[in-house]
């Protein structure tokens, strides 16, 4: 059982449309990142080359892109494959700093932070679901309200796993 917990992390995932914070629940470790991607894109294939902190440290040159997937008037999430390598990318270099590898078993509460008259709809909720999905999370739950405490992530992550 003490080999579960330490193999076993809770992330709170609050995701702005120009940043991401996650935290481990369990351990108090946290990550602000800005939600920015850099791709190359050389009019063949597009090319992830940096994520959060690190794409707005890439270097410019030709063909270098910032994509922000989460910046769109209209939808939470903007451009769905860039949002994944962003989430993946920040969830597996977090997890990495805390655990030395890259993959947990990972609970994670998805709390989109964006403005939204009349809530999720079904089809946001899933592309949050999928997300946290992609990151390898094994239990998810999309969280819309204010901010939770530490104290009450797994109320609500488990209140919302048994709706």
């Amino acid at each position: 059982m003490v080999l579960l917990n330490w193999l076993t992390a809770t992330y709170y995932v609050r995701i702005c449309a120009d940043r991401v914070r996650i935290r481990d629940v369990g351990r108090g470790h946290s990550l602000d990142a800005p939600a920015v991607v850099a791709i190359e894109d050389d009019g063949r294939r597009r090319q992830v080359i940096a994520v959060g902190q690190g794409a707005l440290g890439a270097p410019a040159r030709p063909g270098l892109v910032l994509a922000h997937p989460f910046r769109h008037p209209r939808v939470p999430v903007g451009d769905f494959v860039v949002a994944d390598a962003l989430l993946a990318g920040l969830v597996r270099s977090f997890a990495k700093s805390i655990h030395g590898f890259p993959r947990p078993l990972l609970r994670v509460l998805i709390h989109p932070q964006h403005e939204l008259e009349g809530g999720l709809t079904p089809i946001e909720r899933r592309a949050f679901e999928e997300l946290a999905n992609n990151c390898g999370a094994r239990r998810i739950a999309v969280y819309e309200g204010p901010e939770l405490a530490d104290r009450d992530i797994n109320d609500a992550l488990f209140s919302k796993l048994r709706n």
